[in-house]
This record gives structure tokens, sequence and C-alpha cells, in this order.
């Protein structure tokens, strides 16, 4: 007694040797339960031979062969007195594990990634683990899927949970620049994309051949939800388009008519799309045909499948064909929720794009929906490249300009950011957008930059860059990351008073007059007597005062006296 896996809903049972009986008496166990009569397949062959076994519709669970579980045969011989021989077991076969359920990621910074996926498969193996790919654009497009690291607890990535059994979670850690069991590391100043599965080593066939489909960590580019519904509303009112001939078709919540899907209630909060007897709604999302890396995803369930041919699916209209995107058949008949992550091929995207989910069979074929999404596969950004060979310098008054390189790779939706702030202030740097390419600024009441930054005059700035990259999650802002420059300095011109004039002159005294043209400081008035050393007559008169007078002074001496104007950082020594 021998069994073969042929494919998801086909196993191969050869009854070879043996003496020759009346008949064969065959009976399947999946997942470990109970030995019971097959339903997609003869119970009782007459003859030795090869004998296949498929789904089965409307029969129980452990009758018929589909995904997610392991299956055994025992066959024994049965004469035609009634007597039998003993039982001869099959080893067992496996076919593949439905995905992780609802992968989401998390970024407590820039250099980490954290991965949350809970194990919806049967415990069936040996050894099962999630297994992660993930691809790189460095700025010039996407490269191949590559593996980052295989984990089921405790080792590699793995930060806690477990993969052990159904209905953990587990939680991955990636850190930038660390390499993992794939032998690859997540670099610095770029952006990746990463995907998952549950994948299986089982004591019979080779390797770790059994394995989910993929899906993706997450979703959701700057504006990229294109659709999503949860059918909490508890109608089709975000539908635009309803075929609804069948009277069970609708939003429920609970179990669903029939009890063929293996539901109880909804795969998240309380409402689910059922749709029976090739029921169908549509969605119109209009123009995507600028997008790229469009998915849908969704949880999806199927019921009472007859056949091969019959199915549910997420059908995609390309802008003249609908074309089926994503198909449950009946191999997963009363397997319960199925998370799906279906990338829709770059060439059905247009200008004139829809979304249906639908059903392809007879009467009392059940199909269900959750959660449905169409977003785009999410680009988890790390820390951008810091911009280098910073300059600054105050060619003008009222004017500060700085150049730079700029190193980062991932633009847009990234920019850069002039940090300005006064030297010593403490106060909050101002910031200026500069888009990328550009890699030089000016900035002030005289430049072209930002003409409503009022720079100071003889003022010391701090100057610095930033590299900032917009992070988004689920089609909004989730965090910024960035990068810092070294900092700079520069101390902006001080123009000197001038007109400087004697208004008026008397025996001990003069009154001083000339035009301030400093914006900042403060100004003094120094004078000296007989050619003498100039000192300090007067200190800390407001920049903006234009007039003093002088008391105290000698009969009949000669002096001269000068306006300076005056910061912490510099000073004038003009005009007399």
């Amino acid at each position: 007694m021998a069994l073969s896996y042929e494919s998801d809903r086909e196993v191969v049972a050869e009854i070879s040797s043996g003496w020759e009986f009346d008949h064969y008496a065959v009976e399947l166990r999946r997942d470990g339960g109970a030995w019971v009569a097959p339903a997609g397949g003869p119970s009782t062959p007459a003859s030795r031979g090869s004998y296949s076994y498929t789904p089965a519709s409307d029969a129980a669970y452990g009758r018929q062969v589909g995904v997610d579980s392991s299956f055994e045969l025992r066959v024994r011989g049965v004469r035609s007195d009634g007597s039998s021989s003993s039982w001869s077991y099959s080893k067992p076969v496996y076919t593949s594990p439905v995905p992780p359920h609802n992968p989401e990621v998390s970024r407590p910074d820039s250099e980490t990634i954290r991965l949350h996926a809970t194990k919806q498969s049967e415990d069936l193996a040996a050894l099962s683990y999630i297994e992660t790919e993930f691809r790189v654009d460095h700025g010039d497009g996407y490269g191949d899927w590559q593996r980052l690291d295989a984990v089921s607890h405790s080792e590699g990535s793995a930060l806690n949970g477990s993969w052990d059994s159904k209905g953990e979670s587990l939680t991955c850690e990636f850190t930038v620049g660390d390499t993992y069991q794939g032998g690859h590391a997540i670099p610095a100043d770029s952006r990746v994309q990463i995907r998952l599965r549950d994948r299986q080593r089982t004591p019979t066939q080779p390797g770790y051949a059994v394995r989910s489909e993929w899906v993706y960590a997450d979703y959701g580019n700057e504006g990229n939800v294109y659709f999503e519904d949860d059918f909490e509303t508890g109608d089709f009112s975000n539908w635009d388009t309803t075929n609804l001939t069948d009277s069970a078709s609708s939003i429920i919540s609970g179990a669903p008519p029939g009890g063929d899907s293996g539901l109880s209630g909804a795969d998240e909060g309380t409402y689910y799309a059922h749709l029976e007897s090739g029921d169908s709604v549509v969605k119109t999302l209009g123009d995507l045909s600028s997008e790229s890396d469009v998915i849908v995803k969704c949880a999806m369930a199927a019921g009472s499948m007859d056949n091969s041919g019959e199915n549910v699916s997420i059908d995609w209209y390309d802008g003249s064909t609908w074309r089926t995107l994503h198909a449950l058949y009946h191999e997963y008949n009363k397997q319960g929720w199925v998370d799906v992550s279906a990338r829709v091929p770059p060439e059905w995207v247009s200008s004139d794009n829809r979304l249906r989910l639908s059903g392809y069979g007879g009467s009392g074929d059940y199909g269900e929906w959750d959660r449905v999404v169409v977003s785009d596969i999410l680009h988890e950004y790390t820390t951008p490249a810091a911009p280098s060979n910073l300059s600054v310098d105050a060619p003008a008054r009222h004017t500060v300009s700085a150049d730079w390189t700029t190193n980062a790779t991932i633009f847009p939706p990234s920019f850069m950011e002039v940090r300005v702030r006064a030297s010593g202030s403490g106060s909050p740097r101002d910031k200026y957008r500069i888009d990328y390419p550009r890699s030089t600024a000016e900035f002030g009441v005289n430049a072209g930059f930002d003409e409503t930054v009022p720079v100071r005059d003889g003022e010391q700035y701090d100057v610095r860059l930033d590299a900032l990259i917009r992070q988004f999650r689920r089609g909004n802002t989730d965090a910024w990351w960035r990068s810092t420059s070294s900092e700079k300095t520069v101390v902006t011109p001080l123009p000197a008073p001038t007109d400087h004039t004697y208004t008026s002159v008397t025996a001990v005294g003069a009154a001083h007059a000339w035009t301030s043209n400093h914006n900042y400081g403060t100004t003094t008035l120094q004078a000296r007597h007989d050619g003498g050393d100039w000192e300090d007559v007067v200190t800390g008169l407001d920049h903006a005062d234009e007039t003093y007078t002088i008391t105290s002074l000698l009969n009949g001496d000669q002096y001269d006296v000068r306006a300076v104007a005056v910061t912490e950082h510099t000073q004038t020594k003009e005009v007399e």
C-alpha cells in the first residue's frame, strides 16, 4: 500500500501486492483524526491498482482531500465470505499549508523592521516556520526576491512568540545591516519590500517542499489605498454594482448558511460578505495606469464546490476583459478563512480597472470574503545616506547660502531640509525644505530661496542639512526617517552706520546723529581725544537709535566721534 501526493486536490493510492480478494476496503484519515470511508474516491475498490482521492463537495471535512492537511490511507482485503486481511497502512502525505494570517509591519526606528503574523495552518509537520524574502531598490528599481530568514521560535530574527501551533503568533525583528539565515542583509539608504509564507518539513516528502502561497507583509504607500471594505457597514454600499440573484447572498455575521465553508464568523470584526450560486459584486477603481505593484488583499473562504471547475474568485477588469486574479477551488471546501495577497500583473493595470468578487458554480455553492483591500506593496524605507561636503557663506547682506553633496538614493518621497538657528540661542531650528535633486540653497530677505526669512545683520548661524524619508503605511504617514550632515557656522555681514553728523555743539558736549543700517544688535559711540585711543562713550544703544548727545567734554579740545554697529559676533569700525 503506497500513497502519493499529486496536488492539493488529489492523492493517489497504489494497491499493488497481496492475495487476490473479492474487493478491498479503503479508509482515510485526515490530520490524525478518525479512520473513515473516503468520500472523494472508492472505498471498496474491486481489484488492485491505482485510485485517486479528491475533494468531495458537502462531505465531512475528514472524508475528503484538501489543502493544509496530512492524509493517510489504510487498506485490507475482503474475501467473499466476509473475512478480511489485516490493515496495511500508507505513510502520510501532506498538502500545502494556508498562508500566515494578516501580517503587518511596525517600525520602532529607521534601522528596525518588525514583522508580525499569526499561524493559520494546521500542525502537521516535524518543523513549521515563517520563511521571509525581500527585494531591494537602491534608486534604480527593485531587484530579485532573495531569502531573508526562516524561523519558528527563539532563533534568527525571532523576537517573541512561536510558530509551532495554529493560532500562535510570531514577531520577527530585522535590523538593517545584520545578516540572517538567507545570507543577506537589509541595506541602509534603500527601500525594501517583504513577503512571507508558511513552510514545512515533513517526515515523508523531500526537503521543505510543503509551503503556502506568498503574502505581502504590509500595504499602502502615499495615498495608495485605492479601495478597502471590511463590510462593517453591514451592506454592499461601498460597491458600485451588485448581482445578487440568490436571496442568501448578503452581508452576514456568525456562521454562514449551509455550514460548508468551515466558518463560525467574520475573519475580523462582525460582518463579512457571503455570496451564493455565482452571485457577484463589482467595484469600479478607475484609472490606475500610473501605479505599480498593485495588490489585492483579503480573507476568502469556499464551500460546497463540487468539482475542479467550480470556484470562488477575485476577478480583475483590465480595461477590456475580466480576468481571474485569484481563486479558491474545491480543495478549499470547509477550510475556513484563507489569507490572499495577489499581485495584479502590470499589463492588467489600466485607465479602467474594476474589482469583482464572484463565484463560478451551481446552486448551493458558497463564497465568503472579508477585509478586502486594493493597494500596493509597501516600501519599507531605511535611513537615507547623510548629506556631506556642506559649506556655508554669507555672500551678501541678509543672505546665507549653502551647498552640499546629496548622497541619498531613494527619492521621492524624500527631500532635504536646511536646518538653521542663531548660534547658542537654544531655540528650535528653522526648517526650509529643498526638493531633490537640488544641492544648493539661499535664504534671506534679499534671496530668492525664501524672501520671508529675516536674516539678521552680524548674526552667527548654525547650518546643517537633513535628508528625510517619509515612511507611509496603509496610505498614511507612519514615520519620518532622518540623517544629518555635520554642522557649519557663518556670520552674516554687519553694515556700519552712515551719515554721521553733529547737530549741535556746546562748551561741554555735542549732539550726534547717524543713519543706522543694521537690523540686529546695538550701537556704540566711541570718541578719541586729541588723536589718542578710541574709547567707548556709550554702549548698548538700540540698533534703531540714531541720535545721542555726548556730555562732559573738555572746553576747547578736539574730539573725534564715530558710531559702531555691534553684535556678540562682530562689530564695525567705521564711520567717524
